[in-house]
């Protein structure tokens, strides 16, 4: 066959049919790992409770928020830790509802890491 080559069942593809449908594989198998972990969320805030974080400059520095959504059917006590606050802050939060909470003010840096630890109320 010209231009093409014969998989080992005889059937002619072109390189680039092959080529993209082993892309595609490649990216299929990347999204349902990138599933996997979502499913598992972070192993120690569990899976119903979302946790996000910003940061908002305050005239002197910045402050950083993390807030959590409790999508679990109980509410949750958490314990929030930042690379700037490793001791942490607790906060409840009812179930179905957020909660926003302060870990640290007037830092330099804008961008920070966190962890979430929540249990059953």
């Amino acid at each position: 066959m010209r231009g093409g080559y014969s998989d080992p069942m005889g059937h002619p593809r072109s390189p680039l049919l092959a080529t993209l449908g082993g892309a595609l594989l490649c990216v299929a198998a990347a999204r349902a790992q990138s599933l996997d972990d979502g499913e598992r969320g972070k192993p120690d805030a569990g899976p119903c409770v979302k946790s996000s974080a910003h940061s908002r400059y305050s005239g002197y520095g910045y402050d950083h928020l993390v807030t959590l959504e409790n999508g679990c059917k109980t509410d949750m006590h958490c314990r929030v830790t930042t690379n700037a606050n490793p001791k942490g802050v607790e906060i409840d939060v009812p179930k179905g509802e957020e909660r926003t909470v302060i870990t640290f003010r007037g830092s330099p840096a804008r961008e920070f890491d966190h962890d979430a630890e929540c249990k059953p109320r």
